[in-house]
């Protein structure tokens, strides 16, 4: 018998700091096509790349041989290797270290297209940060939100789950080794890559 599979996922990640470096339409642009075409290079699939000007979403499929922490590294990676090369307007672009993937079912497919092709529209009323935060409560996504925006060094563990936020993961509730958080399974990913 052959394998298939629709591994779809909405991938979420913000610039180092959240600094508005997408500002400019034209840049942006080059960017979000720049980050599609890294994801074709490397077996996947970018259904839609949009965002705003501290973040970008993937409507992406990713191959079932490739972790999905691995493509987005190599997203980002390649994406921010490509612009300090290139840009003439960044001296010093890069990505935060981690990132959300949320997967998508087909019958949600359409719904989260069109969210990520009107970002422009949504952020005029909602900023990335309650987004994003959102987002992880939408899909019941254990973190601690002490930790969802710095940067957090390799190795380093929760030890004090008390700051935790908590979502019941069919009855298990502990909270797992950071930078490496899986909840709900094959719902969401936050791990940590090198922008």
């Amino acid at each position: 018998m052959s394998t298939h599979q629709q591994l779809l996922y909405h991938v979420v990640f913000s610039t180092k700091n959240r600094k508005p470096y997408l500002r400019n339409e034209e840049f942006r642009e080059s960017v979000f096509a720049y980050l599609a075409g890294v994801a074709k290079e490397i077996g996947g699939y970018a259904l839609i790349v949009g965002g705003y000007f501290e973040h970008a979403h993937l409507l992406v499929r990713i191959p079932a041989k490739v972790a999905v922490s691995n493509f987005v590294g190599k997203v980002k990676g390649n994406t921010s290797k490509h612009i300090n090369e290139t840009s003439q307007i960044i001296k010093k672009f890069g990505w935060q270290d981690g990132f959300g993937a949320f997967t998508v079912s087909p019958s949600q497919k359409n719904s989260v297209y069109q969210y990520i092709a009107n970002q422009m529209q949504h952020h005029a009323a909602e900023s990335f940060e309650s987004e994003h935060l959102r987002l992880l409560d939408k899909h019941e996504v254990q973190y601690d939100p002490r930790f969802v925006w710095e940067s957090l060094s390799l190795g380093r563990n929760c030890a004090d789950p008390s700051g935790l936020k908590s979502h019941a993961l069919d009855g298990a509730g502990d909270s797992l080794p950071m930078p490496f958080t899986l909840a709900t399974t094959a719902h969401f990913l936050a791990v940590r890559t090198p922008a």
